[in-house]
């Protein structure tokens, strides 16, 4: 507060740079392509930041060594710590997403706040039925009447929230992509297939991305 105003570019560069050199200082490796990743090689200690979010991954003695040292340098609170033992914490939510311990590996989930705002904006509702494919070979009704105002700027909102989703759901990510090719004029058709690819979200299974641990390639092997 004394030599930055919060929120604006100085405070944020102020802030990375601080912490960067508090993480170096105890041997921690800033990244040469990436600066907010850092990693320590003796202790095999990774770290990943966003903001004044600091996700690290490492053996549990490691953890508590870094655990420590960041409570000494700032105000901090420990969310999670997920682990295959039965005092480890089996799920957490890291900005936004929603990360699972499973016995196999580590399972990945989009933010479902987004869904739940795209399935609101069409009128959708958890026991409105869904559809098991994002969108068809080819449309049999065109219609190109372009879309304007509000309607226009309405499914490029929509168009862009199912396109930050996709980077988490492989499902829907190339109807996405055809989405967005008509972001620039929308047309009713345009908005059909918006509608479509929403529904998808509905059915019941979800997708999630599961990182599968050493040992268990090594059973499947």
């Amino acid at each position: 507060l004394v030599h930055w105003l919060y929120g604006f570019r100085p405070a944020a560069r102020a802030w990375e740079n601080h912490y960067a050199q508090k993480m170096e200082e105890v041997g921690l490796a800033r990244g040469l392509g990436t600066s907010v990743a850092f990693w320590h090689a003796e202790r095999d200690l990774a770290c990943d930041v966003h903001g004044d979010d600091f996700t690290f991954s490492g053996m549990d003695d490691d953890l508590s060594w870094i655990e420590d040292l960041m409570k000494s340098w700032f105000e901090v609170k420990v969310r999670a710590r997920l682990g295959p033992e039965a005092s480890d914490d089996k799920e957490i939510v890291v900005l936004g997403r929603v990360v699972c311990w499973k016995d196999g590996g580590i399972e990945y989930q989009a933010d479902p706040k987004h869904r739940s705002i795209v399935l609101e904006q069409f009128g959708f509702e958890e026991g409105s039925k869904g559809l098991t494919a994002s969108g068809k070979a080819e449309d049999q009704d065109d219609d190109d009447e372009e879309l304007e105002g509000p309607e226009a700027t309405e499914f490029r909102a929509m168009a862009a929230r199912l396109n930050f989703m996709a980077q988490d759901c492989p499902d829907v990510q190339f109807a996405t992509k055809e989405i967005c090719r008509e972001r620039a004029t929308p047309t009713r058709s345009s908005g059909t297939r918006l509608k479509r690819v929403a529904r998808h979200p509905l059915d019941p299974v979800r997708t999630g991305l599961l990182y599968k641990s050493g040992a268990a390639h090594e059973r499947e092997g």
